[in-house]
């Protein structure tokens, strides 16, 4: 029953999996963009986006 449940938001499974490399993308970016917003050199932003 709960597998049914997916399909009231998704159409298919492809769209399901659109929705999750969606909301991987966005979260990998917003972690992105926080990592080099105190960045002070360019060593130290590759610093922080490895560790992010």
């Amino acid at each position: 029953m709960a597998s049914l449940s997916i399909y009231t938001c998704f159409g298919s499974k492809v769209e399901v999996l659109q929705a999750i490399l969606s909301r991987g993308t966005e979260s990998l970016r917003m972690g992105l963009i926080e990592a080099l917003a105190g960045a002070r050199s360019r060593e130290d932003a590759l610093t922080r986006v490895v560790h992010s």
